[in-house]
């Protein structure tokens, strides 16, 4: 009998989108689920049963990361729309596998992960395989459909998460007045 699968999970912490495509991922993973969290990501992945273990880091911070791996054994990393740590898991040699959910947006998507990552995937899009053929790479991504996860089948919590500009969040409950954290700084002059 082998050890269970050790994957450190690490999600772009700017969006909801990608706690929730890994956490969907997770849903149908065997293994033991060590996610890095840090602010957004820690409401989302640290409180879910699925991520066996929430590890505190900066995953925009490569030192950080490499802290982690330097105190921690995984057998590999789950990267979902994350491209900061890659070089690093890669120097590690850790198995990558990779996932961009916004492969469709942005300018050029020539990276290389596509070259290195043992799996790598990019959801469908508009304009997603027609990117593909012009990108014309040796080892192009699957494309798979939308990362999406169910409902909880006992319903609806009456919260509401909403992501402010990707750094503060704030949990709104129904019939409750909002918490709505205030913006620092003026506001930019010019443009409206």
């Amino acid at each position: 009998m082998h050890a269970p699968l050790r994957l450190l999970c690490d999600a772009n912490p700017m969006a909801y989108g990608s706690s929730s495509a890994l956490l969907a991922i997770l849903d149908h993973t065997a293994g033991v689920h060590c996610a890095l969290v840090n602010s957004l990501t820690a409401e989302i992945l640290g409180r879910d049963p699925v991520v066996h273990e929430a590890l505190t880091a900066d995953v925009k911070d490569a030192r950080a990361i490499a802290a982690v791996l330097d105190a921690r054994r995984f057998d590999a990393v789950l990267v979902v729309a994350n491209r900061n740590n890659l070089a690093l898991y890669q120097e590690r040699g850790l198995p990558v596998f990779f996932v961009d959910i916004l492969f469709w947006y942005g300018a050029d998507k020539r990276h290389a992960v596509w070259d290195f990552a043992v799996e790598a995937f990019v959801q469908e899009f508009p304009g997603v395989r027609e990117r593909l053929v012009t990108m014309d790479l040796r080892r192009p991504p699957t494309v798979v459909g939308a990362i999406i996860r169910p409902p909880p089948a006992q319903g609806r919590s009456g919260r509401t998460l909403v992501n402010l500009r990707g750094r503060a969040f704030a949990v709104h409950q129904r019939g409750r007045e909002p918490r709505v954290p205030r913006p620092r700084g003026r506001p930019a002059r010019g443009r409206r």
